[in-house]
């Protein structure tokens, strides 16, 4: 049980399309129990019969985001989530399975409430050393830019 969640759904939109074309492709949307795109009412869930589910959720009203033990989270634009939807809502659903998380997008500078800044520095703290963060520009993707 995995969920993506975005400062609004159609920031989780974008990462939620690739999977669902993927599965679509791949013939999992005729095996699943559930398999709905649609934005336009923040519906976005897919539910195999072999127990994966994958759910989109918006951080805008970060109190819808607790109850659900996760085996992963996707936070998409991570430099735009605030600090406290990380803390207080998505980290403890995790802690009921150790699950784990991926956070992604641009830190957008030092704030007291940017979660993706925040982060990134404790990637870079040596005396963290279960933590990383990465930085590089887009064009050493050798997937969007293949000649390099």
């Amino acid at each position: 049980m995995g969920w993506i969640v975005g400062p609004q759904y159609t920031d989780a939109e974008k990462e939620f399309r690739e999977i669902y074309d993927t599965f679509r492709k791949l013939g999992v949307d005729k095996e699943s129990l559930k398999f709905v795109n649609n934005p336009d009412n923040g519906s976005m869930h897919v539910k195999t019969n072999w127990g994966f589910e994958l759910i989109c959720k918006s951080a805008k009203h970060p109190e819808t985001l607790v109850g659900e033990g996760l085996d992963f989270a996707l936070m998409v634009e991570a430099g735009r989530h605030r600090r406290r939807t990380w803390g207080q809502y998505i980290r403890p659903t995790l802690s009921d399975k150790g699950g784990w998380a991926l956070f992604t997008g641009v830190p957008e500078g030092p704030s007291s409430d940017s979660l993706l800044y925040a982060l990134h520095q404790r990637g870079q703290d040596p005396r963290r050393p279960s933590w990383a963060s990465f930085q590089m520009p887009s064009w050493t993707n050798t997937i969007i830019f293949p000649g390099g």
